[in-house]
């Protein structure tokens, strides 16, 4: 029997991928596609089409595979050798003048790539490097969010670093301590 591995879920989707490369997809609690990988996925995400709808899967997979598949049906569309080890993290570029899908993924090495079908040869385009494994990634119009574990980089999309936050540089909030005589009563002045 095979387990959960991964899972996406929202008010009408829900994608769920399992250990033995089976990915699974219901729409308002129906089976609505299935497909089998050749390799488990490590990573989901759903991307949005010109409507902001769920139009396509990404999946990153154990052997350096990005694919995308068609949504709900799970049909494969393309897919990239975007690394030599698993995909750890995927996130949408943001939508240029086409509606083709761009992506940036991480892997287990910490490498940031770009990969697309507008990109030259549709490669897999290096943008910067992490020194750990990527742990998530967000993107905006005018830079990427990466994390490896709770370090942080975030730089623009030429590679150029905007700002590193490392775990031992996280802003820790004192909390407020209350004497036991401040609680009103007669207190001692």
């Amino acid at each position: 029997m095979s387990s959960c591995i991964r899972s996406l879920i929202d008010s009408t989707w829900m994608v769920r991928a399992f250990d033995d490369g089976a990915v699974v997809c219901t729409v308002d609690g129906r089976r609505a596609g299935r497909t089998v990988l050749p390799r488990p996925a490590t990573s989901l995400l759903l991307v949005l089409g010109p409507q902001r709808q769920p139009w396509r899967l990404a999946v990153g997979r154990e052997d350096g595979i990005v694919q995308l598949l068609s949504l709900p049906e799970l049909e494969p569309i393309l897919q990239w050798v975007a690394s030599d080890l698993r995909i750890s993290a995927l996130a949408s570029l943001p939508r240029l003048e086409s509606d083709r899908p761009r992506i940036v993924c991480g892997d287990a090495r910490g490498r940031v790539r770009a990969i697309g079908e507008d990109l030259p040869e549709g490669i897999a385009h290096t943008l910067f490097t992490l020194d750990g494994e990527v742990s998530a990634l967000r993107v905006r119009s005018d830079r990427i969010d990466a994390w490896s574990g709770w370090d942080r980089q975030r730089r623009r999309w030429t590679g150029e670093v905007i700002r590193v936050t490392k775990s031992t540089e996280m802003i820790q909030t004192p909390l407020p301590v209350r004497s036991a005589h401040s609680h009103g009563g007669s207190g001692v002045q």
